[in-house]
């Protein structure tokens, strides 16, 4: 059986590890007996399935859950642990983080990123030397980030260009231009965007799933991209997968609305809010807050979908103030915990679990990290404690020490740990929706840093915020406010004092 594993993420999830392709055999009752990474060469995978016949015993690293940790988080050994690998497995030679393929890794950067904005020298250099490199995995003519680089000097392109790669970059490197300022960075999002605007934008405003890397068995991607546009065309083109997926959409749509809080650039969002409406109106379950995955939804609901779109929908929220998106993400997030969540134990499935399937349900270590991410944020917004349990459960499900162990080398641990154990910067612009002061310093708090924060902007004539019991005072023009976990600034009416107040903050 061959499976379009973009199709099926939740067999993607479940051996996301073994890379693509992967072959898995199984018994009759769906019990791994061997896992092989890559392709598998027909003359051996004779001899594979001749040994399995002849002893199907069971992988001995099935993919199975982990018990869930009983704390309440990293304990500080396992942090260390986490941290250690990071710095570890850092490629002071080329850039980057390991010794083999090289691409961005998204919480990877996040993590850099935001440890640079603390003054880490060392992840300072360590992000805009990686952001450098991966500067070469952009296509020079049409725009666009190849998947990875299958040697570790960023050099040797595979040129697929897949959705996920294109939201990694344009989240990492809008980032990396509100932090650094460098120019550099911003015309590399741009190009991202300019790629998706040619190739890969439905009519209507969504995404498509990837474009391979050759036009044919006899023109592959090392020679037709060496060649300029019009060489190019002549050639034909390699073709673009037109699926529309909603875990893939949005994940890019967050990475749009963070190119438009680091830039201010209304382009950006307008993208972004095509994108989710589409969404909304032909992959959203209708009345329950779930998504399907496309257009048919084979073995779905799907954790991925839901929680990618419910995470767009709490960004769109936090880059307009319009409270209908916080409704929509607060329905997704209650659909999760409806559908996926383990009810045995804790944290969510990758599907909906139904009875009598061979495979039992499987929890994916970085969904989870996610979902814990996803689900603390949201309830900083909306106040719901069933959001809050969420967030624990799900960082708790994937974080025991041997499953800490085995995944050591993921800063998402350290990402989720951290917005955990201390409540965003709550950033508020109070004044009229149309007033351009109150606009400006909307802006200004998108901008603003760190990147674990909190904005919100009331307008007088909607009242309080959902959920919150803060009262602000009524001022005769447009102010804003920094609030941390014990203390909240006075008003400030300009970008300046805001950035002062930032600063006194932290």
């Amino acid at each position: 059986m061959r499976v379009d594993e973009d199709a099926h993420p939740d067999l993607s999830r479940r051996y996301i590890n073994y890379g693509w392709p992967a072959t898995i055999i199984f018994d009759p009752n769906g019990v791994e007996i061997v896992k092989r990474r890559g392709y598998v060469e027909p003359a051996t995978m004779q001899v594979v399935l001749r040994e399995s016949f002849e002893d199907p015993s069971p992988n001995p690293n099935q993919t199975a859950n982990f018990a869930a940790s009983s704390g309440k988080g990293l304990t500080a050994a396992e942090r260390d642990a986490v941290f250690a690998s990071v710095v570890y497995f850092y490629d002071h030679q080329y850039g980057g983080w390991g010794e083999e393929k090289k691409y961005l890794d998204p919480d990877i950067m996040e993590f850099a990123i935001d440890k640079a904005i603390e003054g880490g020298r060392v992840f300072t250099v360590a992000s805009q030397e990686s952001l450098h490199a991966a500067l070469g995995l952009i296509d020079p003519v049409w725009g666009g980030v190849y998947q990875y680089s299958e040697t570790p000097d960023w050099q040797s392109p595979h040129f697929e260009k897949i959705l996920s790669a294109q939201a990694t970059n344009i989240r990492s490197y809008a980032y990396a231009y509100g932090v650094f300022k460098d120019d550099a960075y911003l015309e590399a999002a741009n190009k991202v965007i300019k790629y998706l605007d040619d190739f890969m934008t439905s009519p209507d405003g969504a995404f498509y799933t990837s474009q391979d890397a050759d036009v044919s068995g006899a023109i592959t991607g090392h020679d037709y991209y060496r060649l300029g546009d019009a060489e190019r065309r002549k050639l034909g083109f390699p073709t673009i997968d037109q699926h529309v997926y909603a875990s893939e959409n949005g994940a890019l749509i967050s990475s749009l609305v963070a190119l438009y809080a680091m830039t201010g650039d209304d382009s950006a969002l307008k993208r972004a809010t095509r994108a989710a409406q589409w969404l909304r109106m032909h992959r959203a379950i209708a009345g329950e807050g779930g998504f399907t995955h496309g257009e048919r939804d084979n073995g779905g609901p799907f954790l991925a979908d839901t929680l990618a779109m419910g995470r767009a929908m709490l960004d769109l929220y936090a880059a307009t103030g319009d409270r209908a998106w916080l409704g929509a993400a607060n329905d997704s997030g209650a659909f999760i915990i409806a559908r996926f969540s383990d009810k045995e134990d804790r944290g969510f499935f990758t599907a909906q679990p139904r009875p009598g399937e061979a495979l039992e349900p499987f929890k994916q270590v970085n969904e989870n990290i996610d979902a814990a991410r996803f689900f603390n944020l949201l309830f900083n917004y909306s106040h719901r404690d069933i959001f809050r349990v969420g967030a624990m459960d799900a960082l708790r499900s994937v974080s025991s020490p041997e499953e800490v162990y085995e995944y050591t080398f993921n800063p998402g641990f350290l990402l989720a740990d951290d917005e955990m154990k201390t409540p965003p910067v709550h950033l508020t612009v109070v004044g009229r929706k149309d007033d351009p002061a109150a606009q400006a310093l909307f802006k200004a708090i998108l901008a603003a840093t760190p990147l674990y924060k909190q904005t919100e902007w009331v307008d007088p004539r909607e009242g309080k915020l959902p959920g919150s019991e803060v009262e602000y005072p009524d001022l005769p023009e447009a102010a804003a406010f920094v609030c941390t976990s014990n203390l909240c600034s006075p008003p400030v009416f300009t970008a300046k004092a805001l950035a002062d107040e930032l600063a006194e903050a932290r």
